[in-house]
């Protein structure tokens, strides 16, 4: 178990980042944060997840990793810029 740290997993609406949400969430890790690019089904999944687990600490942001602007906006959303 990982415990008390922040997660961040992207492309965590399908394939390998879902399971990785879905298992650090089932886990109990307080705060996974879970990062898709724009149009994709990532709300309804992040949903769908906070209603299997109302308890998890889970949060999620529009990110394409490809993109300087939207890493940059993305990392001082998320708090993670000094």
């Amino acid at each position: 178990m990982l415990g008390a740290r922040r997660v961040v997993v992207t492309g965590a609406n399908k394939g390998i980042g879902l399971a990785l949400v879905r298992a650090l969430v089932a886990e109990g890790s307080t705060d996974v944060i879970m990062t898709f690019r724009k149009g994709n089904n990532g709300p309804e999944i992040y949903e769908q997840i906070r209603k299997e687990c109302p308890n998890a600490l889970l949060h999620y942001y529009l990110l394409d990793i490809t993109d300087e602007a939207s890493m940059c906006s993305w990392l001082a959303k998320a708090g993670f810029s000094s």
